[in-house]
C-alpha cells in the first residue's frame, strides 16, 4: 500500500500532544498542600495577652514597658516634688498655728460671755431669794456658783494655751518667706508635673481599652478558671501609688491649698478634743 509521506509523524505528534494535556490536567487536579499545624493551632490565653504587650505580675497583667516610662518621668520630677512637699508642709503648719490661736481666742470670748450670763442670772436669783426668804438662798446660789467656778477654770486653761500658742507662732516675716518659697517651688513644678500626669492618664486609658477587647476578656476568663484566681488587666500597685502622689501634688499646687489643709487638720483636732471632753 502506498502511504503518504509524513503521515506517521503526524500521528506521533498527536499522541504526544494528548499525553501532555493529560499530564497538565493531572497536575491541576492534585490536592493543595494543607496549612501547617502551627498556623491552625489556637493561641493560648498567655500568648493572647502577651501579644497586647501585657506581662504577668502576681494576679495582674500589666503594661510593664509603658509603666517603666511613667516611673522614669516621675523620678525626674521627684526632687522638685519633695521640695514642694517640704515648703507646703511648713506653710500649712504656720497656717494651722494661726487657726489654733484664732480658735482659742474665740473660746475665750465665748467663755467670757457665758460667765457674764451666769453671773447676771445668779444676781437675779440672789435678789429673788432675799425678797422671799433666805431659807432657800443657798440652794438657789449653789448651781450658779459651781458653774461660775467651772467657767473661770476653763478661762484659765484657755489663757495658758493661748499664751503658749502665741509663743510658738511664726513671725509675719517668716510666714512671708515661707509663702514665697512655696510659690517658687509650685511654679517650678507646674509644667513638668502636668506632662507626667498626662502620661499616666494615657497609660490608664490604654489599660481600659485593652481590657475591653473581646479576645483579652476571653483569655482572662480562661485564666481565672484554670488558676482559680481573679486574674485581671490592671496597673501595678507601684503605678497606683505614684499616681496617688501626683494627685496629692496637684492638690498642693492649688491656690490656698495650704490653708485648706491646715483647716482640715484643725477640724479633726477639734473633733477629737470634743470627744475627749465628753
Amino acid at each position: 500500500m502506498f502511504r503518504r509521506p509524513g503521515s506517521g509523524w503526524t500521528a506521533v505528534a498527536l499522541v504526544l500532544t494528548a499525553c501532555a494535556g493529560v499530564a497538565a490536567r493531572g497536575a491541576d487536579d492534585s490536592p493543595k498542600e494543607a496549612p501547617s499545624s502551627a498556623e491552625g493551632t489556637p493561641k493560648s490565653p498567655e500568648a493572647v495577652l502577651a501579644a497586647r504587650g501585657l506581662t504577668r505580675s502576681g494576679a495582674r497583667y500589666i503594661l510593664k514597658t509603658q509603666e517603666n516610662e511613667c516611673f522614669k518621668k516621675f523620678d525626674d520630677i521627684r526632687p522638685r516634688y519633695e521640695q514642694l512637699e517640704t515648703s507646703f508642709n511648713k506653710l500649712a503648719s504656720i497656717t494651722m498655728s494661726e487657726a489654733q490661736i484664732a480658735e482659742l481666742q474665740a473660746g475665750q470670748r465665748m467663755t467670757q460671755q457665758q460667765l457674764q450670763s451666769v453671773s447676771a442670772s445668779g444676781n437675779s436669783m440672789a435678789r429673788y431669794s432675799g425678797r422671799f426668804g433666805g431659807r432657800y438662798a443657798r440652794y438657789a446660789q449653789n448651781p450658779n456658783t459651781q458653774l461660775q467656778q467651772q467657767l473661770r477654770a476653763q478661762q484659765s486653761v484657755l489663757a495658758q494655751q493661748l499664751a503658749m500658742a502665741k509663743k510658738q507662732a511664726v513671725p509675719a516675716k517668716q510666714k512671708q518667706e515661707a509663702t514665697a518659697l512655696y510659690q517658687k517651688h509650685r511654679n517650678d513644678l507646674l509644667e513638668s508635673s502636668t506632662e507626667v500626669r498626662e502620661l499616666f492618664e494615657k497609660v490608664q486609658k490604654e489599660y481600659t481599652d485593652i481590657e475591653a477587647e473581646p479576645p483579652v476578656r476571653t483569655a482572662l476568663g480562661e485564666l481565672r478558671v484554670s488558676a482559680k484566681a481573679q486574674i485581671k488587666v490592671a496597673p501595678s500597685a507601684e503605678f497606683d501609688k505614684k499616681l496617688a502622689q501626683l494627685k496629692k501634688l496637684e492638690r498642693m499646687m492649688r491656690p490656698g491649698s495650704a490653708s485648706h489643709a491646715a483647716s482640715a487638720k484643725g477640724t479633726g483636732k477639734g473633733k477629737s478634743s470634743a470627744k475627749s471632753k465628753r
